[in-house]
């Protein structure tokens, strides 16, 4: 695991701390807490990052490019 992505809200800080400082020694990226998502054409979607599917359908973000 290269990238975890963590969505939830109202994790202590101090755990957050200890989260990042784990993840720096294993070589991980954490993208939040709290973050809404991601989104990558193509690739991959994770949290609410684009909205419902249809919306992403109708804007085309699944596609390349």
């Amino acid at each position: 695991i290269r990238t975890i992505a963590i969505i939830a809200e109202g994790i202590p800080e101090n755990l957050t701390r200890i989260l990042i400082k784990r993840a720096k020694e294993k070589g991980v990226s954490i993208i939040g807490p709290a973050t809404v998502g991601g989104i990558k054409p193509g690739c991959f979607k994770i949290g609410n990052t684009g909205g419902m599917m249809d919306n992403i359908l109708h804007s085309k973000l699944y596609r390349p490019g």
